[in-house]
């Protein structure tokens, strides 16, 4: 999901998604946040993506983690 999650963020950065993902491939994070809406995987600059890019987030909603996230960890 974390990868789906990064393939759908490279799109919004990049026409070319396979070009990019050769330049930045996906790496897993340690810096899992839970929020209200789901999961938010942040990055620091240069982990997937160039300084301009910033810090960025993979979120994943809460709705694709049914099974994965224990019921009474998830917001109502």
């Amino acid at each position: 999901m974390a990868y789906d999650a990064y393939k759908t963020w490279v799109k919004t950065v990049d026409e070319d998604a396979d070009g990019y993902e050769k330049n930045w491939p996906f790496t897993l994070s340690d810096n899992v946040t839970l929020t209200d809406k789901g999961v938010d995987i942040r990055y620091q600059h240069y982990d997937i993506g160039p300084y301009a890019y910033g810090m960025p987030a993979l979120s994943i909603p809460y709705e694709k983690l049914g099974g994965i996230i224990k019921p009474h960890f998830i917001p109502k």
